[in-house]
């Protein structure tokens, strides 16, 4: 016989814990460099634990400061990303970083030494065949992809020890405020991304690797904010971060983070786009403060900003709007467009008397990412939602993970007791499995539809998925009379996913970081869906000779925000621009005169502002249907603008051969998980794992002992 302690049952059952279960996410614990090889494994994201020092430095990725100013409605975006390697060999840094949807990213830079060397835009394809020569012949050089729109990758090729590389690159994106609340986002991590697709080289950055939850954040995060609005300021506000705010002027601001939401902060902070902090600035203020070197940093705090979204909201005094319209005047000479952007203020909102009946198919993700916080409030938001329905209308909740459950096959009137049916299922929900979202859009579109009533469709998640080309696309061709609305919820979530859902389905989306967001969402959240604000929109151009126009046809207005419309013109700025629709039961009309236009240094960034809209338009038509032709167009757009798009890149190389050996290993820079995301996201679920384990281990013993081939004896089992 021999004889079993307990605590070893149990120190085996912990083992067991912490290995994930196949397709679910995979350990990566050598501790020096994470390598395609872990690709092979699975397309889910998967843990990076720092183990011995090697010659490799895992962590080459230093600190990460933006610059962001904003004038008027157009915000200029600079980035500044540090890599130093630690190591004692030469690496290729990989790094995954995240960007907002709506980017125009125009400029980047990259500095050796002295050596400012700025990046050119190419073909994606003859990009990366310029990167990997360069990368084989020992220069050193940058290449920058987009993998989504709201998803860059950022790849340094033959980083020497001791070198410090920095890179730029340079964005502009449109502010448009929502009942008078303008808001800029930062986007600072990239939220793991569930799949059950085999790898491919398009979609390799799925399986990015991830920090264990809890563990310090490995470089530095800050950001600068400077505000011109054009009127004065009202109040400044960032849900997301605390800051510090100098007003400059009535009408103008700086915003910085306070000293504890600065990552790894030391008793200087240290900017890299700030006069005089240069590569010699930078290595002396390593030395001085040892917490920048990546092989000691540690988190000061739970505040590490570079975990979640930052997001800065304003308001103009008395509640006003920057609308009109803008003129960007080109160079003739140097065959330069003329460009304008007209934004329109809609009639405030006018609620009917009498609502029709309408039907509503909630849509809650309660996958392992959801898990804990994020769950939490799609409960609050979803009983918020359900308690309010009306008894002539109709709902039904359908809940997906790695699989759905629908409460109903046909939906069920808004009374009482379907309602509480509703409310309990969605109680018992704790966030468990895999993000199945393209399956559970199909059963939702599916559910049988009355005659006469209006369907809305309303999605909760946090948008961890792969397949936001392919939900577009169903949702496309499948909406069937009914509107989309879609919720992101958590501190970091692929807002790329929530917008594109809501523009495909012709609705609104909301993103709810915080609880306590969540009645007032809600709220505004019927407010949209009660009522149009205008409908019937059309747009005479007059004398004005305009071209190019964004967007071609102007759907309803259903939120509180300007009407955008881009485009370019020629010849003289005269004429009128005149907009109507019908408010409610009233008519809607509206006439600007075009010499009154504004023409501001500002407006140099219309012309990206207006190619990245005819791009995201074209890509949306590209994901409905693939066309050679659209791909050749958006190519020449981001040629022909010197934009990132899905087929141009950005590189940068470097004419001196410095790793005269030309090799390399090459490091994928783990990230962060996004604040209050559970490790059940990229771990897969070892709590139902142990359970399997334990249940195991209860039954052999039982039956052992049921046959009297062991008893119990004080703390142990003896067999």
């Amino acid at each position: 016989m021999c004889k079993i302690s307990i605590s070893l049952l149990l120190k085996v059952i912990l083992v067991l814990f912490f290995v994930p279960s196949t397709g679910l996410g995979y350990l990566c614990s050598d501790g020096t460099e994470v390598t395609d090889s872990c690709y092979e494994r699975s397309m889910s994201p998967y843990f990076y634990v720092k183990g011995d020092p090697s010659a490799a430095d895992s962590l080459p990725l230093l600190s990460t400061s933006t610059e962001v100013n904003i004038g008027g409605v157009i915000a200029d975006v600079r980035v500044t990303q540090i890599y130093k390697n630690n190591g004692s060999v030469p690496i290729e840094a990989v790094y995954v970083l995240p960007a907002s949807a709506h980017a125009a990213v125009y400029k980047m830079a990259m500095t050796i030494d002295d050596r400012v060397i700025e990046a050119i835009i190419m073909e994606k394809e003859e990009a990366g065949r310029s990167y990997k020569a360069a990368k084989k012949e020992g220069r050193t050089a940058s290449l920058l992809e987009e993998k989504r729109p709201n998803v860059f990758q950022m790849n340094v090729a033959n980083i020497l020890p001791d070198d410090i590389i920095k890179v730029e690159l340079h964005y502009t994106e449109l502010i448009v405020p929502t009942d008078g609340v303008y808001e800029f986002v930062y986007p600072t991590v990239v939220g793991p991304r569930y799949s059950n697709q085999g790898r491919t080289d398009t979609d390799a950055w799925v399986s990015n690797p991830y920090l264990k939850n809890g563990a310090a954040q490995p470089y530095a995060f800050d950001i600068i904010t400077n505000i011109s609005a054009g009127m004065d300021i009202k109040e400044i506000t960032s849900p997301s971060h605390k800051v510090d705010i100098t007003y400059l002027s009535p009408s103008k601001a700086s915003i910085s983070l306070k000293r504890e939401d600065l990552t790894n902060s030391g008793t200087d902070r240290f900017n890299p786009m700030m006069p005089g902090h240069d590569k010699d600035s930078l290595t002396n203020h390593i030395k001085d403060h040892p917490h920048m070197n990546v092989k000691k940093r540690v988190a000061s705090d739970d505040n590490q900003g570079g975990e979640r979204d930052y997001i800065l909201k304003y308001r103009l005094a008395d509640g006003r709007i920057e609308s009109g319209l803008m003129l960007y005047e080109g160079d003739e000479n140097n065959g330069e467009e003329n460009f304008f952007l007209m934004m329109i203020q809609p009639p405030k909102r006018i609620k009917p008397e009498d609502i029709p009946p309408r039907e509503y198919i909630f849509v809650m993700d309660v996958s392992g990412s959801m898990h804990g916080y994020p769950i939490n409030i799609s409960k609050k938001l979803l009983k918020d939602m359900i308690s309010c329905l009306r008894p002539v209308d109709k709902f039904n909740l359908l809940l997906f993970a790695g699989d759905s459950t629908l409460m109903s096959e046909r939906s069920v009137q808004g009374n009482g007791g379907n309602i509480q049916t509703a409310l309990s299922a969605i109680e018992r929900q704790k966030g468990r499995g895999g993000t199945e979202l393209l399956h559970a859009l199909k059963q939702a579109m599916n559910i049988p539809m009355d005659e006469g009533i209006s369907r809305s469709i309303v999605i909760i998640t946090d948008g961890y998925v792969h397949v936001e080309t392919e939900a577009f696309e169903y949702i496309r061709t499948h909406l069937n009379h009914s509107n989309v609305y879609a919720f992101g919820i958590g501190t970091a979530v692929n807002r790329f996913l929530i917008e594109g859902l809501a523009r495909a389905g012709q609705g609104e989306s909301f993103v709810i970081t915080k609880q306590e967001e969540a009645l007032a969402v809600s709220n505004t959240f019927r407010e949209y869906i009660s009522s149009p604000i205008l409908t019937g929109i059309e747009v005479d151009f007059d004398d004005f000779i305009t071209y190019d126009i964004e967007p071609s046809g102007i759907p309803d207005v259903l939120a509180e925000r300007p009407i955008l419309i881009f485009g370019k013109w020629r010849g003289a700025p005269e004429g009128n621009i005149t907009i109507t629709g019908v408010s409610g039961s009233e008519n809607y009309r509206r006439t600007f005169t075009v010499h009154n236009g504004m023409a501001m240094d500002t407006h140099s960034g219309l012309p990206y502002l207006w190619a990245r809209k005819r791009i995201e338009i074209l890509a949306d038509y590209n994901r409905l249907k693939p066309d050679g032709e659209i791909k050749k167009a958006i190519t020449s757009i981001g040629l022909s603008y010197n934009l990132l798009t899905p087929y141009t890149s950005f590189i940068a190389e470097d004419k001196v051969k410095r790793n005269n050996a030309g090799q390399s290993i090459t490091v994928r820079q783990p990230l962060p998980l996004p604040k209050h995301v559970s490790q059940f996201a990229v771990s897969g679920e070892p709590g139902l794992y142990l359970i399997f384990i334990l249940g195991s281990i209860i039954y052999l013993c039982r039956l052992l002992y049921s046959r009297g081939l062991c008893r119990y004896r004080g703390m142990k089992v003896v067999i």
